[in-house]
């Protein structure tokens, strides 16, 4: 039974770590997202981003004015 503290203290180590990173991964996550949706919003040049499919998941609001694009 003396193994049981030394093991509860380095599984809480270990926990703690993990989400420190899982921390550090969302923030990076975050910036990343911000720097791209601000590229989509301020780029005077049509951007987008599709698929494998072709299905359109990110257009630059210059894009969505010079061009129609349906729901199909």
């Amino acid at each position: 039974m003396a193994w049981l503290m030394p093991f509860l203290l380095l599984l809480s180590l270990a926990l703690s770590a993990a989400c420190i990173y899982l921390l550090y991964r969302v923030r990076r996550l975050e910036r990343i997202r911000y720097r791209f949706n601000s590229v989509l919003q301020h780029s005077p040049n049509p951007v987008f981003v599709k698929d494998i499919a072709g299905r359109y998941l990110h257009v630059s609001h210059s894009f969505d004015e010079h061009c129609i694009v349906t729901g199909k």
